[in-house]
């Protein structure tokens, strides 16, 4: 599998290896990966539990896992030859079970609302398509997310119902704990 950096317009999506989650978890050497890279204060993403990194470290070891880590490009007005970069978000794939993909992406507060997301998610897309993945890419958020929804929709994602859904619940699933979450299914069809 060709698990490669990505370059958007913006965006530099540097593939997150076991090596990058072992640092996120112990806080011990930097990968050399990271090291020109300005990792705000609040990274990571308040959903990125000690528990969603220790999952991803070891699906990671065993190439379940494509995530990146979403690398802000920002050419200095005074010197155009230096690059700033900052670490703003992080998105991928998790191979799940029945040969399909899920989505998750998160980006860090002070960088939303700026087409981030979109712009990786629509980089992301298209790596699959090239890179090997098979099977679909499913996607949750919460309904109240309207943001996340606006993003999954102009990336090509629609809502998702199984044939035993009514039409009262049509995308609509729950968590173990009771949580309400939309479900979407990418579509080549939907793509804007």
């Amino acid at each position: 599998m060709n698990f490669n950096e990505i370059q958007t317009g913006r965006l530099l999506l540097i593939p997150a290896t076991a090596e990058i989650f072992e640092f996120e978890l112990e806080k011990k050497e930097i990968p050399d990966v990271l090291k020109d890279i300005y990792i705000p204060e609040n990274w990571p993403h308040e959903s990125v539990t000690r528990d969603v990194l220790e999952l991803f470290f070891e699906l990671a070891k065993q190439e379940k896992i494509y995530t990146f880590y979403w690398v802000m490009r920002d050419i200095s007005a005074e010197n155009r030859v230096k690059t700033h970069k900052t670490l703003i978000g992080s998105g991928g794939f998790i191979s799940q079970e029945n040969g399909n993909y899920e989505l998750g992406y998160s980006v860090i507060e002070q960088f939303r609302n700026r087409g981030y997301a979109t712009e990786a998610i629509r980089a992301m897309i298209r790596w699959s398509k090239y890179s090997g993945l098979s099977g679909k890419i499913i996607a949750n958020t919460e309904p109240g997310n309207n943001q996340s929804i606006k993003v999954l929709e102009k990336n090509g994602f629609v809502p998702f119902a199984n044939e035993a859904d009514s039409a009262e619940t049509k995308n609509t699933e729950y968590t173990s704990d009771g949580e309400e979450i939309l479900k979407f299914i990418y579509s080549d069809k939907s793509s804007k």
